[in-house]
């Protein structure tokens, strides 16, 4: 039964065309998956499809009831507050369990934090049993517990879904199809992210190697087209000889023909590329202290107890991921170590450290500011400043925009330009890849990967902390337990033996796969399939060895 109809459908603005006649489909079961960069129109799309936004051209029908999750960041207390006060029956109750809602339904609304207002906002998406669930960004601000309980439901929940996520794990566990919105146009891909991105990438290189193909044979052509009328030319007027005058209009039409060769040559275009990024986070010229931070015997309590006894310490250079559920007190602990909230116990931290944070709320930002005001505080050169925002897709116009007026998203791309201008030798960032796409999540992956300072990072985006993170903190249960191992020894601490050996034999294919495909890889590729490589089998090495 058709879910969802899209045909067709253009959608453009005054100063931006957005996307031009895309169609999609949703069917029952669908699980379908829409990415797309920021501001290639995905939101749109999507209130296009909700009937908020009605498109220059086209057909959209939604005949059946649907379940809504919309960003929580653009949900207003008073939604929150009717949820709150809603009556939900037996049948999910052990959502509410799993998710732990029961607790949230006598609290405040402004007492609640980003993961448990998605909580609350999938709960009311769910409540009727829909058979179609439309869902924006449903793992923002979710812990990585939370977030297997939404795949969870997805795995057993009977209708259809559509949904934008830039979180690859989780369209790696809940989608079957993905539909990319690039270029003003809508392309359909059957299979999860991990499929996605390989296909995209064989795109990329076939359509590359096309077009070198193109240019080469035309060049080609047309040298040789060159040097045929040339070679006529001089003939011409030499002689009377009748021969010669013969071989000249022979020339002469072969250099014809092969021009309407080269006419009817099908064309191929230069394939689009995103401009190419590299991002570097500046570090303190100071030469910082062996331990950039070191905590002893630390508690937190509020109307319970959040955590007590709590011991750890910063190596310059580490990259630690901080995990722990909604409300086991991550954020608490940051704001301890930088002065922000009291605490019991004691935290030592050097004169050389110097720190740079990132909030969720991202109150350093001075919205009555422009981006270049704001950052110019950090750099006087307005071009080295003006790069790095074009950098972060933060461009024309909205540089002289006040920040106040800039999307959540937009903010954090500009507090993130921030980090990178500021000298530091120790990043604490808390959520930092909240409504960014794919795209730009790897290019702050990889800045990070290659900063020389340590890092300290909040995250529930599972890929991101296995690409980032050398070392994990979990907090749980009122302690914290330091790993010092990476996000894939960290699982594998947390299930049973026997599972480990099912894990290590799923690594050791992807390791046998990988020596396969570098066998016929070219340079370039081979270089990235042999870091992946050496990534996994130090997995290995340290879940056979822990």
């Amino acid at each position: 039964m058709l879910k969802i109809l899209v045909k067709d459908v253009t959608m453009h603005f005054p100063s931006k065309a957005l996307f031009s006649h895309v169609s999609l489909e949703v069917q029952d079961r669908d699980r379908i998956g829409i990415l797309g960069r920021n501001g290639s129109g995905k939101t749109t799309l999507m209130k296009i499809i909700l009937g908020d936004i009605l498109p220059v051209e086209g057909q959209v029908k939604v005949p059946v009831p649907y379940g809504y999750l919309p960003q929580s960041a653009e949900v207003s207390e008073e939604k929150i507050r009717s949820i709150l006060a809603g009556s939900y029956g037996k049948d999910l109750l052990k959502l509410m369990e799993d998710l732990s809602i029961k607790p949230l339904m006598n609290r405040e609304v402004h007492t609640l934090s980003g993961g448990e207002k998605t909580k609350l906002l999938f709960l009311h998406a769910v409540k009727d049993n829909p058979p179609l669930l439309i869902l924006d960004e449903p793992t923002n601000f979710l812990d990585t517990g939370s977030i297997e309980v939404l795949e969870n439901y997805l795995a057993a929940y009977k209708g259809a879904v559509l949904m934008i996520s830039h979180d690859r794990d989780f369209l790696d566990h809940t989608v079957d199809t993905i539909y990319h919105l690039n270029q003003n146009s809508l392309k359909k891909y059957s299979g999860n992210y991990s499929f996605f991105k390989e296909k995209r990438q064989q795109e990329i290189r076939r359509a590359n190697l096309e077009y070198i193909r193109y240019t080469k044979k035309r060049k080609e052509l047309e040298a040789a087209a060159r040097g045929i009328s040339d070679k006529a030319n001089k003939m011409e007027g030499l002689s009377s000889n009748d021969y010669l005058r013969s071989r000249n209009k022979q020339l002469q039409k072969k250099a014809k023909s092969m021009r309407k060769r080269i006419e009817k040559m099908e064309v191929k275009e230069r394939p689009h590329y995103e401009k190419e990024v590299n991002l570097s986070f500046h570090v303190s010229s100071e030469k910082a202290a062996p331990i950039l931070l070191h905590g002893e015997d630390i508690g937190k309590s509020f109307d319970t107890l959040l955590f007590d006894q709590v011991k750890f310490h910063v190596r310059s250079g580490s990259k630690i991921a901080l995990l722990g559920e909604n409300g086991a007190g991550k954020t608490t602990l940051m704001k301890i170590i930088l002065g922000q909230t009291d605490y019991e116990g004691r935290i030592h931290i050097p004169p050389s450290t110097k720190i740079g944070y990132l909030s969720q709320e991202l109150y350093h930002l001075e919205e009555e500011k422009t981006p270049l005001e704001d950052l110019s505080r950090y750099s006087d050169d307005k071009t080295e400043i003006r790069n790095l925002l074009g950098s972060m897709r933060i461009t024309e116009d909205m540089v002289f925009q006040k920040i106040g007026t800039l999307s959540y998203g937009e903010k954090l791309r500009v507090e993130l330009c921030k980090l990178i201008l500021k000298q530091c030798n120790l990043l604490i960032l808390d959520e930092p890849t909240n409504f960014l796409d794919i795209e730009t999540k790897e290019i702050i992956e990889e800045a990070l990967r290659d900063y020389a300072g340590a890092l300290l990072l909040i995250s529930h985006d599972r890929y991101f902390v296995r690409a980032v993170a050398e070392e994990v903190w979990h907090l749980a249960e009122k302690k914290l337990t330091v790993y010092e191992g990476d996000y894939d020894y960290f699982l594998s601490k947390q299930i049973p033996e026997k599972e480990n050996q099912e894990i290590i034999l799923i690594m050791e294919m992807n390791l046998a796969e990988l020596a396969h495909r570098m066998t016929l890889a070219g340079k370039e590729e081979k270089k990235k399939l042999e870091e992946e490589y050496f990534r996994i089998a130090s997995r290995v090495h340290q879940i056979k060895h822990r």
